[in-house]
């Protein structure tokens, strides 16, 4: 597995991270959202995500909550503002999680450009 991780230490980073990466030819098809974090949360992050995506400034990309919030009142929330699917930290299936939305159809290889 080739993958280069990224941080972001606060929602609004996070989003401004993945629009300046995008504008230089950078594409992230996986980013994992923690839904604490102080200036904008995961969920108000996840919403400009995918505003930005409808409008055409972003491409697709799979939005996982990374999260010790496990209530399914939070998972609701997560589906609810886009995420794909909920990872509780820790996650001993973190592996299973990037080849669920990472892996190639035809392949044993994770793909990530």
């Amino acid at each position: 597995m080739n993958l280069e991780p990224q941080l972001a230490y606060n929602g609004e980073e996070a989003v401004q991270k993945i629009v300046q990466d995008y504008q230089k030819g950078i594409v992230y098809k996986l980013v994992l959202m923690d839904l604490n974090m102080p200036f904008m949360d995961g969920y108000e992050a996840t919403i400009k995500i995918k505003e930005l995506i409808k409008a055409g400034e972003l491409p697709e990309m799979y939005v996982v909550a990374l999260s010790a919030n496990d209530s399914e009142a939070d998972k609701e929330r997560c589906r609810e503002v886009g995420m794909v699917d909920h990872v509780s930290k820790p996650e001993p299936k973190f592996k299973e999680i990037l080849r669920k939305f990472l892996m190639e159809e035809d392949s044993d290889e994770i793909k990530v450009d």
